[in-house]
Order: C-alpha cells, then structure tokens, then sequence
C-alpha cells in the first residue's frame, strides 16, 4: 500500500473499500442486492460521470457497424455530388441564365411556327369555302314543287342540270290530308332551298300497288341515283306538322339544303377574307404595286 493507503500500482487486487467501490462501478458488477453502486451517482448534477461504453463484439454487432459505416459513406458521396453541382455552376457563371434563355428562344421559335401553321390552315379553309361557294352558287335554281305526271318522272329526275343537284320526289294523293300537308311544308321549303328540285307525282299513276297507309312518301335522288326513300312522312303528327320536322327527315336521307342567295353570301364572304388577307382566290399573293407571287409559307399575311 502507498502513503494514500490505496494499493500499490503493482498490485492486481483492490486492497481496501474504496477501491473496490470503484472497481465494481467500473466493471459494472452488482451486489447481492442486484443494484449497481451508488458511490457515483450518473443523475447528480453536481458530479458528471461518463460510463465505460462496451464494444459490441458479436456477429449482431459487427452487422450493425457496418451498416452505419456503409450509410455514412453513401451519405457523404450524395454530400459530394451537391456540393460538385454546386461548383460546377458557379463556375459556369451564369449558365442557369444562358439555358433559361436558350429555352425561351426555342419556345418563341415553336410560337413562330405554329403561327405560320395556323395561317395557312386558315387560308385552306378559306379557299375551300370559296370554291365550295363558288360551285354552290353555279347550280340551278328552282324555288318551288312541281307537280309532274307519272310518265314525265324518269325525265324530270335525270334531266336537272348538275349532278350536284338533289331532286326530292313527293309521292302523293290529294284525297289523304297528310299527303296535302306535307305539300304545303314542301312549297315552303322549296322557296327557302331553291337549289334543291323538289317534285309531286300522284302516287297511284306512279305505281298502282302503293297502299294509303304508306303515303305520303318522300324519294331522294342525285345525279339519277337513287338515295333513299321514307313512307309515311309526318303522318305520325298530324296537324302539329312543320316545316323543321319535314328539313330534318331530307337531312337524314341525305339532302344538302342549300340556297342561291345563301351560296352567294358565302362566296362573297370567303372572297372579302381572302382579299384582307392579301391573296387571290387561286392562292397566290400580292401587294400594292407588286407582281402577283406565289404564295410562301413564311410570307406575313
């Protein structure tokens, strides 16, 4: 023992009480209460005390280091690519800039484009009107129903001069009242639609064996082809019959309604659009005191 009465440095054993308190708190070893020594108190304020940390040896633990060694590791190389992105751009200097520019140039650019695109749809469009108006406007007019025998039927339905002409035959007897209102609400709309022929035959001179329950019918032909037919047209509303119901039974069968001063119209309109948009009605372009060109797609219209 030394002059303090603790044992010798030399020595292996702990010689008196205290080194033994201090030796069981270090070795964490417990009474035979089971309670470790309160010599050292770890929640005393006044006296700090660091407990001797164990090394996990077992496979557990080996395991469990690893892991944290890999997470930091994966952790520091995400750490270096910010921190390499980051140098990267300022080294740059001002590149966000020049990119952010790039792209608001090629977006005025597609801007550009589909400007271009959209004009000369529009100026398509517009020649398809016209010449659609224009052939429209050309056909004959009629205007009213005309009632024919049954022998000047082939003859009235071939010979309408255009083939673009819809014929409406109106298959009638004057004795049934659904045949007489069909006829009025036909004159009306023959008026309206002057570039569609419509005509009336009796229908028992056309053919004998028609039943009156199938009457009034409605035939439809173009270019001396025959469309369609429907029977019994407006029979089913009686007097409540109108002009809009008998249109939309020819819409259906396929009739194009159309009318000269309508046709006119649409031509005149499709002509005054091209000519603000600088072009002729052939496509081609001009300006004041200029040589008709033909039409670019980069020409500003």
């Amino acid at each position: 023992m030394d002059s303090h009465g603790l044992a010798s440095d030399h020595g292996f054993l702990p010689s008196n009480r205290l080194e033994r308190e201090i030796s069981k708190f270090v070795d964490g070893i417990e009474d035979e209460t089971g309670n470790i020594s309160t010599m050292f108190r770890s929640d005393d304020p006044n006296m700090s005390v660091i407990k001797p940390h164990r090394l996990a040896t077992g496979a557990k633990g080996v395991m469990n280091d690893a892991r944290q060694h890999y997470a930091m590791i994966a952790l520091q190389q995400e750490a270096d690519k910010v921190r390499q992105k980051e140098t990267n751009r300022r080294l740059a200097g001002g590149g966000t800039k020049a990119a952010v520019s790039h792209a608001a140039a090629v977006d005025e650019e597609d801007d550009e484009e589909e400007d271009v695109e959209f004009m000369r749809y529009r100026i398509q469009r517009l020649q398809q009107v016209q010449k659609a108006a224009a052939a429209s406007a050309c056909l004959p007019t009629f205007g009213h129903v005309d009632a024919i025998d049954a022998l000047e039927y082939p003859a009235a339905v071939d010979n309408v001069g255009s083939d673009q002409t819809f014929v409406v035959v109106h298959l009638m007897e004057h004795y049934l009242p659904a045949s007489v209102r069909l006829h009025f609400k036909l004159e009306a709309i023959a008026a309206k639609y002057d570039q569609v022929k419509f005509l009336s035959v009796c229908a028992h001179d056309a053919k004998k064996t028609l039943e009156d329950e199938d009457l009034p019918i409605l035939i439809v032909y173009r270019a001396r082809e025959f469309l369609g037919s429907e029977s019994s047209v407006g029979t089913s509303c009686g007097a409540a019959l109108t002009e809009e119901h008998v249109e939309d039974v020819l819409r259906r069968m396929g009739v194009r309604l159309s009318a000269s001063s309508a046709m006119r119209e649409a031509d005149a309109t499709a002509l005054q659009r091209l000519r603000e948009l600088g072009l002729s009605t052939d496509g081609e372009q001009y300006g004041d005191g200029e040589e008709e060109r033909e039409y670019e797609v980069g020409d500003d219209v």
